[in-house]
């Protein structure tokens, strides 16, 4: 890697680092410490992409700050990591995602539930998956976070699950600590501009055999609608939470990169489900699928020559194809667009990433249903 290459490279992962520890900070800030659990179901695969892509460059340009993961740590980063790609994950696979929630993590939450019954004829009312709500719209599940934060499915029942995880974020602080993140309650970050009132004020407790038929393609492929569960989490959380809509202020490179890394990964694995499997999806569902990677916005961020900025985005190391010398940390990810496509495009490429985010959880949610009706079930 060349001298400019490597300086690039650190730069984003300290702008990644940094943001971490503005967020942190915030979550330590008394007003945002009751919904502080559920934004971390949300950001834990972000984080894990971070430190693994992180860790992969680091231990060639700085084998100081590259500090090896326990076992356990490691293990857990790289299946959070990949659980980002959703569909396109090229060690699942669409298949692979729909067995992960189907035959691994339902399974085993309902098992899980069901021994906690005193008297076996309640089996059938047992609730067995959580449900996370900001502004009335899923963010997150107990089953959706057992698979982006890269735990294994029977972690739920081990008695030291709880130890476990703590001992991996606190390995996970130590690692954005050694590349300056801090805690410092002056700093601000996302959490200070949301409204707590509008998280779920007790986790929605719900039978998963009633929840997942009832949701998006119906009851003939519940895994599949679990695994779009995971998708609609991920973007109601770039939409509303981390982003909200109709704010004015400025996108971080670190903001932008979260954002956009979610939508394309979700039109992407939209794409793929279309393509792979269109026999399993119903005609309304098809039409839902149509509408969202037909927007203009989703055929712009999808184009082949968009695809070096995703790269450089999620691992890094600029792009083979970028021009350094065309790269300004100063406005490093417009410059970044700039050196992907050309500098007159950049306005019209931050305008398409927020549409097509816009009209993708639109049509997701409308998929989903009216969340009044998911209520009590």
């Amino acid at each position: 890697m060349s001298s400019v290459g490597a300086e690039l490279t650190m730069h984003g992962i300290r702008e990644d680092a940094t943001f971490v520890g503005r967020y942190l900070s915030a979550l330590r800030r008394s007003a945002n410490r009751s919904f502080a659990p559920q934004l971390s179901f949300c950001m834990g695969s972000y984080l894990a992409l971070f430190i693994y892509e992180g860790l992969r460059k680091l231990r060639s340009i700085d084998e100081t700050l590259a500090q090896e993961l326990s076992s356990g740590a490691e293990q857990m980063i790289v299946r959070s990591r990949h659980s980002l790609k959703f569909f396109e994950d090229t060690k699942r696979g669409l298949d692979g995602v729909r067995s992960a929630f189907g035959e691994e993590i339902i399974p085993a939450h309902r098992d899980y539930f069901v021994g906690l019954l005193r008297f076996k004829w309640l089996e059938p009312f047992a609730k067995d998956i959580g449900i996370y709500r900001y502004d009335d719209r899923v963010i997150s599940t107990t089953h959706s976070a057992t698979f982006a934060l890269g735990l294994e499915a029977r972690t739920i029942s081990q008695d030291d699950a709880g130890a476990q995880v703590r001992q991996f974020s606190e390995e996970y602080g130590q690692y954005f600590g050694r590349l300056g993140a801090r805690i410092d309650t002056h700093q601000t970050s996302f959490p200070d501009t949301l409204d707590p009132i509008a998280f779920s004020q007790k986790v929605e407790d719900l039978r998963s055999a009633k929840f997942y038929p009832d949701t998006f393609n119906g009851d003939s492929t519940p895994d599949l609608n679990a695994a779009l569960v995971l998708l609609l989490g991920h973007l109601n959380f770039i939409t509303y939470v981390v982003a909200p809509e109709g704010s004015e202020a400025p996108q971080s490179y670190t903001t932008f990169k979260i954002r956009f890394l979610t939508i394309y990964q979700v039109v992407r694995s939209l794409s793929i489900l279309r393509d792979v499997q269109a026999e399993t999806l119903r005609p309304d569902s098809r039409a839902v699928i149509d509408t969202i990677l037909q927007h203009p916005a989703s055929i712009s961020i999808l184009r082949d020559d968009v695809r070096p900025l995703r790269n450089t985005l999620m691992h890094y190391g600029l792009d083979s194809r970028l021009d350094p010398s065309a790269v300004d940390t100063s406005a490093f990810i417009r410059s970044l667009i700039a050196a992907t496509l050309d500098e007159n495009q950049a306005d019209q490429f931050f305008a398409d990433v927020d549409s097509c985010i816009s009209v993708a959880a639109r049509s997701m949610n409308d998929w989903f249903g009216r969340p009044t009706l998911r209520r009590g079930r």
